[in-house]
């Protein structure tokens, strides 16, 4: 186990921490966590805030007079930062290669993904959203599969949270709720029998806690 402390000065900065891999390992498992997640020292946050928004106006050369200062406070809700900040640290692991095997901008597969739209909205839940035709076909989102007849969709769920409602959306109308959901497969059949974009979303005592990307089902003629 390593375990280590950060200050505001490693703001911004990456700590090394090497480790060996025994022979044979085929899979790493991973376990991180921090604290605080979030600062409620005003004294400390607004300090950190005002230094933040101070290297931001060097960098742009911009000088501005208190009134305008004032008004950029504003505009970036400051105020509400001084009562509370969130800490952010991300992990990472890095093969010998030098290769960021666990940052998603340096993965090909997950950059592919986001070029395709196959991408959720998440503050915590995963849902894996599926089309599958009478036939057998199946699409993720961010396809558009041509098919006639009946369809089901399917929704793999994880990470649900107590009194989740999952929704499904065809062209941004509700047309489906599922009270009380918990992780595991959910299927809709009869819900996508027509053409038209589809979604879900996962609802937590009226707020939004997950949302997918649409698949678009596009008719043929039989």
């Amino acid at each position: 186990m390593a375990q280590g402390r950060a200050t505001a000065n490693d703001s911004k900065t990456v700590q090394v921490h090497p480790f060996d891999v025994p022979p044979g390992v085929d899979v790493l498992a991973l376990r991180f966590d921090y604290q605080p997640r979030r600062s409620s020292d005003r004294q400390v946050n607004a300090a950190l805030v005002e230094a933040a928004l101070a290297r931001h106006n060097e960098r742009r050369r911009a000088e501005l007079d208190p009134a305008k200062l004032e008004d950029q406070r504003q505009r970036i809700g400051a105020h509400a930062l001084y009562r509370e900040l969130h800490n952010l640290v991300n992990v990472v692991l890095i093969d010998p290669d030098g290769l960021w095997r666990g940052r998603w901008d340096r993965n090909p597969a997950i950059l592919d993904g986001l070029r395709h739209g196959r991408a959720i909205l998440s503050g915590g839940p995963i849902l894996d959203l599926r089309l599958r035709s009478e036939t057998g076909e199946e699409a993720m989102i961010g396809e558009t599969p041509r098919t006639a007849g009946a369809a089901e969709l399917r929704v793999t769920a994880s990470r649900i949270e107590p009194d989740t409602e999952l929704r499904v959306f065809r062209n941004g109308e509700c047309v489906h709720t599922l009270a009380r959901c918990g992780d595991g497969v959910h299927t809709f059949p009869g819900v996508a029998d027509g053409p038209g974009g589809y979604r879900v979303e996962a609802w937590q005592n009226g707020r939004q806690r997950a949302i997918t990307n649409h698949v678009e089902r596009a008719d043929v003629r039989p």
